[in-house]
């Protein structure tokens, strides 16, 4: 049995623009579209990122007369791409470039991924001589998913150096090229390129880029953080679910440091001014900054840009998430634009600019917004993090240790954390529990448990009975549940949000995502 990962699969917009006033008095039908469909209910995942499939798209219109055309366009790339039917005889001149399709019929035409989250989607569209969208039909193939399916797996994951010189990683110009293979990936998951310290801390390597998305097959550079003196540590690839952050696969490449620091350079206040030029192209960004280049959160800043040699312009600001989340107006090759940041954006704002040439050719380049912290986090801080989303507070809570673990309940919010720790290395996976014990009576196990432990009870009891991978994670109860006070503080992180949490004995853990750590 398969299942379709969408919903709605037909969406239809009506655009009457520019129709004729003789079409509108009823002498002739407007130019209306009255069909879009294709023989296809749904494709997998991995055909659409091989290209090897085809649909079968038909359709039938009314009213177009001379002066409307019919064209097909394929999203891709975070746009609507005009699809051009091959063709054996080149183009006398250039109006001849771009095909317009039969009124009527039916064309067969390669579903290709959209390089974004959606599922391959198509749009019908009929044009006014202007180049007006008078109306369109939007077409989208759901992503099929076998009920079972293989569980999704990192084949491949290596890097062309494991060996970085100290002063490359100092200075911030050390790459290393990463390849990696998924199988049997399903929809709503991305890749996460990521470099764990030798402390235990996780640092971002990605490089800025103009999609999210990340194909399943492929290579690309990545920039590695200095550690400071020895180990590198290990890059890191998870294959995540963008829905909950759980991890479903993950690889790692160990790196080593060579050489020594001979000198660390200090880092510019502000971004370079030197124009920024894709290859092979005659575009040039010369300009493109913020006023200020710091804010306070939910202020507004100015994005001012100049740019020349491009045929199309885009400036994004992205979500905090990473998506492109909102376009400045009509953008000119020269303008700026302002707006007012939401509350959000914790610590930083990031803008994208996207400029094309007649060729095709595009260049990508961001700026980063600094946003001041109006909070700080109610323990020292050993590692740079974002700022805290608010003040911290305090909240009533239980505790209870256990053979190989903890289990914690906050009144607030009434979760029950099941941490495992099973090497007393302070870190390692949560189980999230809703506390549902409403004073019954809990039942004992069968087994006796071994002298000084104990079976919990309560709350902690009924998710240690009802679970049991629980019970052989954790083991027996090292003495009774013990109420507290937790000081609790959570940080700004849209996707990844930490939960930073007290312990009874003032010691700090938090939790992200399927997993926990000591903080001190």
């Amino acid at each position: 049995m398969k299942r379709n990962v969408l919903t709605g699969v037909l969406l239809v917009t009506m655009l009457l623009v520019g129709v004729p006033a003789a079409a509108q008095d009823g002498a002739d039908p407007p130019p209306t579209i009255i069909s879009f469909s294709g023989d296809l209910d749904g494709i997998s995942m991995a055909d659409a990122e091989s290209g090897d499939t085809e649909v079968e798209l038909s359709w039938q219109t009314v009213g177009v007369s001379e002066g409307y055309s019919v064209n097909l366009f394929s999203y891709r790339f975070n746009r609507w791409e005009l699809y051009q039917p091959e063709s054996e005889d080149e183009p006398e001149t250039a109006t001849e470039t771009i095909t317009a399709l039969p009124t009527s019929g039916s064309l067969r035409v390669p579903v290709l991924h959209p390089q974004t989250f959606g599922p391959p989607t198509f749009r019908l569209a009929i044009v006014d001589a202007q180049g007006f969208m008078v109306t369109e039909w939007t077409l989208a193939l759901p992503y099929v998913v076998e009920d079972d399916a293989d569980e999704p797996e990192i084949t491949l994951f290596r890097a062309d150096v494991t060996s970085l010189d100290a002063n490359a990683l100092a200075d911030g110009s050390a790459r290393v090229t990463a390849s990696w293979q998924i199988t049997d990936r399903q929809p709503g998951t991305n890749l996460l390129f990521e470099q764990v310290l030798p402390g235990g801390q996780v640092a971002p390597v990605e490089l800025s880029r103009a999609l999210l998305w990340v194909p399943s097959s492929g290579a690309g550079p990545l920039a590695p953080v200095f550690p400071g003196e020895g180990e590198a540590g290990e890059l890191r690839l998870r294959l995540v679910d963008l829905a909950d952050g759980s991890t479903l696969d993950e690889e790692q490449v160990t790196l080593t440091v060579t050489g020594q620091v001979q000198a660390v350079p200090s880092v510019p206040e502000t971004s370079p001014t030197t124009p920024v030029t894709a290859p092979s192209s005659s575009v040039q960004v010369q300009r493109f900054d913020a006023t200020p280049g710091r804010i306070n959160r939910g202020s507004s800043v100015t994005i001012n840009w100049q740019v020349t040699g491009a045929s199309t312009l885009g400036v994004w600001l992205l979500s905090p998430d990473g998506r492109l989340s909102q376009s400045a107006p009509n953008a000119a090759m020269t303008g700026s634009w302002t707006l007012t940041l939401p509350d959000v954006y914790g610590d930083t704002a990031i803008f994208m600019l996207f400029a094309q040439d007649y060729a095709g050719t595009e260049i990508q380049t961001s700026l980063m917004v600094d946003i001041e912290c109006d909070y700080a986090y109610f323990f020292e801080i050993a590692e740079e993090l974002s700022c805290p989303e608010a003040d911290a507070q305090t909240v009533q809570a239980a505790f209870q240790d256990f053979e190989r673990g903890y289990m914690v309940w906050r009144a607030d919010t009434g979760e029950i954390f099941v941490l495992y720790d099973y090497g007393d290395e302070g870190f390692g996976q949560v189980n999230y529990f809703r506390d549902t014990w409403a004073g019954e009576e809990l039942p004992p196990v069968d087994e006796t448990p071994p002298e000084y432990l104990d079976q919990p009870v309560r709350g902690f009891g009924k998710v240690w009975l009802e679970n049991e991978y629980v019970r052989e994670g954790l083991g027996w109860a090292v003495g009774a549940e013990m109420p507290y006070t937790m000081t609790y503080q959570a940080s700004s992180d849209l996707t990844y949000r930490r939960w930073y949490m007290t312990f009874p004995s003032g010691r700090i853990f938090y939790v992200v995502s399927d997993e926990w750590r000591l903080v001190r």
